[in-house]
């Protein structure tokens, strides 16, 4: 599986020249280097390299918030990524703008939305303020280097030779600066304990490019440079420009994002699918079937936990009430550190879904002997309850509790889910107008195992495919 087998720890303070190399299946080309360089300390988080679209003026930047989401144990496609900074501010490449704001199809993820579009997937973040006096070089590392040493993934927007490094005019990098990409860091390394805050000029850092599979490791004075991009970044190969970019040393962005907004304690969740690359929806393909393994990490032996699975960043709750939110609540008990599941129930690429892991004092044995005898039983289902699940998030309250209900009642079996709406609509029969068009298109197999073409008539739509400007 596309996954956790052959990751990293998560905190790994041993030898990097030992370290087993990430996922890679393209070949190193110079500047690039694409092993870790020796160094005592590393921390490196274990989340794999993906691929973005390219359409739209290019999705760098919400490739970018994904990677760094599922080091928390979320998938968001994309697509929705873009479209959590509807009408926020937008000066990159978006549709139906008004007035500096995005519409409809959201905005490039940019220097100008970066808080928004994270706190609309409820994302914890922290933006790199880009109002610091000039030269920011030195700062931004030290900003950098703080979040990579806790573990938390930072984006980077640098430039690449020969592109213009202002893609959409002055409006777009906000003052002052240069860029044209978006990219993750997953990890430093350092031959100093990873607690001295101090830059040090062996120290490294390993980042994705977005363009390929093959992780990028830089020693960290190197990643700077001027406009002109003949220093640091002078033997950079202009179409390998992606693998080898430098930020602009004077005024520059980024964010890094440090967990779910969320109210409750919960464990470090690490996110894994079975393919790095996500059909692109905008060009009317077919979003494809995913599964997920998750990681927790952070456990204590013997005690007991609950994974939660919540579909859609709207179901994701704001207050420390799970209930009539989750889709799915997996009891254990730890019997190491770590805890690995392997999801038995798929979910759909152009959706979100969020697994959070919390300590669940009130766990029951017989509980856990029930979630893993029906973990062992379970079955991979195309099924018009899956249909239904993911857009539960959607409905209101009042029918997804009542769904909810009869999802956790003793005699669902894993099928439709007509039965529980039916009983909803029995008890607040004006609801029912507002779902018999969802009805109707369910009842005539528009499904998650429907053909392509339903899917390309629900979520796909037809846009023209463009060179990127951005990433």
């Amino acid at each position: 599986m596309f996954g956790i087998a052959l990751l990293l720890a998560a905190v790994a303070v041993a030898s990097a020249e030992e370290a087993e190399p990430l996922y890679s299946t393209s070949d190193c080309v110079y500047p690039e280097i694409c092993r870790p360089p020796p160094s005592k300390f590393s921390q490196v988080i274990p989340i794999r390299p993906r691929m973005q679209w390219n359409t739209n003026g290019g999705f760098c930047g919400a490739l970018s918030v994904q990677v760094m989401a599922m080091s928390y144990g979320a998938w968001i496609s994309q697509d929705l990524i873009r479209k959590a900074n509807r009408g926020g501010p937008c000066f990159g490449h978006t549709s139906l703008a008004k007035n500096g704001t995005s519409g409809e199809e959201g905005c490039e993820v940019g220097p100008d939305n970066y808080a928004v579009t994270a706190r609309g997937l409820k994302l914890a973040f922290d933006v790199w303020d880009y109002r610091q006096p000039a030269p920011q070089a030195s700062a931004w590392k030290r900003w950098m280097k703080s979040h990579l040493a806790k573990g938390e993934p930072v984006m980077w927007v640098p430039m690449e030779k020969g592109n213009s490094h202002t893609p959409y005019g002055p409006r777009s990098c906000p003052g002052g600066g240069h860029f044209d990409h978006h990219e993750p860091i997953i990890g430093i390394g350092s031959n100093h304990d990873l607690s001295d805050a101090t830059v040090y000029d062996d120290d490294w850092i390993v980042h994705f490019s977005d363009y390929d599979l093959q992780p990028c490791y830089r020693k960290i004075n190197s990643l700077d440079d001027d406009f002109n991009m003949e220093g640091n970044c002078g033997a950079a190969r202009k179409d390998k420009r992606q693998m080898f970019p430098c930020f602009f040393r004077d005024v520059t962005y980024g964010m890094s994002i440090t967990g779910l907004q969320l109210k409750v304690p919960s464990l470090r969740v690490f996110l894994d699918v079975d393919t790095p690359y996500e059909p692109n929806v905008r060009l009317s393909e077919s979003p494809t079937i995913l599964h997920g393994t998750v990681r927790v990490q952070g456990l204590r032996p013997g005690l007991r936990y609950a994974l939660y699975r919540f579909n859609g960043t709207a179901a994701l709750p704001e207050s420390s009430n799970f209930e009539g939110f989750y889709e799915r609540k997996i009891p254990f008990v730890a019997e190491g550190e770590t805890w690995t599941y392997e999801d038995p129930q798929s979910f759909l690429s152009s959706a979100a879904v969020y697994y959070v892991a919390v300590p669940e004092a009130a766990t029951s044995f017989a509980e856990l002997r029930e979630a893993s005898e029906q973990s062992a039983g379970e079955k991979l289902s195309s099924s018009s309850a899956s249909w239904w699940l993911e857009r539960a998030p959607t409905w209101p309250s009042l029918v997804r509790a009542g769904v909810r209900t009869f999802m956790d009642s003793s005699g669902y079996q894993g099928g439709s889910r007509f039965e529980a709406l039916a009983s909803v609509f029995r008890q607040s029969p004006s609801l029912l107008a507002g779902f018999a068009v969802l009805a109707s298109a369910a009842s005539a197999g528009f499904v998650v195992g429907g053909t392509a073409s339903a899917w390309r008539r629900w979520a796909g739509r037809s846009e023209i495919v463009e060179r990127p400007l951005l990433g």
